[in-house]
Order: structure tokens, then sequence, then C-alpha cells
């Protein structure tokens, strides 16, 4: 309970701008901006063969002397063009999608995680498991010890028996010497043959 209580409290303070967490993060973020700088630059890229692409089409459109095959070329590059700047756009918005993540991640790690946070939740979430398993853990401990006392009870009652039924057995021999001590010697014979049969 007290790991999960300490980690709790790591994740709701942050770790600082110092530590080897923030660090890391701070760099993943780095590396998100470049990615997204790098992407806009493929939109940019794309935005100018499209462009390119347009007149080139334009121009051969306009010139009777180009080939049907040179016209088909041109369209094709332009259709080409235009699939570019869309793969270029989604991966500005998946880059922009992966910058604004890693940026909430440094912002946690650094700062701390409020309530509502999958960070805080999963911290919530664990604590509340170990004091789960520590409560049941408690009461397993004090079934045992209940259970304990129990056989001790029953053991003592056993002994407490067997006590007993040793002094009712001595009693009873007691009594069955006294009783062949009293009654003649043929009398006794002949019931130990009874009972031997």
């Amino acid at each position: 309970v007290t790991k999960a209580e300490t980690e709790l409290e790591r994740v709701r303070m942050g770790l600082g701008i110092g530590s080897d967490e923030s660090k890391k993060a701070a760099r993943d973020v780095a590396d998100a901006q470049r990615g997204l700088e790098d992407a806009g630059y493929g939109v940019e890229d794309a935005q100018y063969a499209l462009i390119d692409a347009e007149a080139d089409l334009k121009a051969f459109r306009e010139n009777a002397n180009v080939s049907t095959r040179d016209l088909r070329e041109a369209e094709i590059n332009l259709a080409r063009a235009k699939l570019s700047l869309t793969e270029a756009n989604l991966k500005q918005s998946d880059q922009t999608v992966v910058l604004s993540e890693l940026q909430k991640e440094f912002n946690e790690v650094t700062y701390g995680a409020g309530e509502g946070t999958d960070r805080y939740t999963e911290a919530m979430d664990a604590l509340t498991e170990a004091k789960k398993a520590n409560q049941e853990a408690s009461k397993a401990l004090e079934d045992a010890k209940q259970n304990e006392i129990e056989a001790n009870e029953n053991l003592q009652k056993s002994v407490e028996d067997l006590t007993k039924a040793q002094w009712d057995l001595f009693d009873a021999e007691k009594a069955l010497a006294e009783l062949r001590n009293t009654t003649p010697a043929g009398v006794v014979g002949k019931a130990e043959a009874e009972v031997d049969k």
C-alpha cells in the first residue's frame, strides 16, 4: 500500500524538470516537433508538385502537337500529385496528434497529473487494488488466528476427554480386578472363554 501511495503522490505532484523521466519526455517532444516540421515540409513539397503537375497538364492540353500518351502521363502525374498531397496532409495530422500526446505526457510527468488523466487513474487504481489486497490479507490472517484458537481449544478438549477416558479405563480395570478377586476362579475362567470365542 505504501508503494502505491508513493507512486500516486509521484504521479500527482510530477517528478520535476530535472528528473530522468522528464528529460526523456522532453526529448520525445522535441523529436515529435521535428517530425511535425518535416511533415509540414512534405505538405509544401506535395503542394508544389501538384501545382507543377496542373501546369504541365494545362500546357499539354493547350499544345496540339502533344501525343495522347504524353497527355495521359500528365494526367497520371496530376493524380499522383493529388495522392501525395493527401498522404502528406495525413502524415502531418498524425504527427500533430503524436506531438499533442507527447506534450501531454511531458506535462504530466514533469508537473503532475490531475484527476481524470489516464496516469492518475492508473495510479489510483493500483492504490485501490493494493488496499483491497491488504484488507484481504488482514482478513485471512485474522481468520487463520481464529482457526488456530479454535484448533487449540479443540486440542485441549480432546486432551481432557482422553485424560477422562484413561481415568475411566483405569477405574474399570480396577473394578474388574476387584471383581476377579471376589469371583470364584471357575466362573472367571468360563467367562473369559466365552469372550475369546
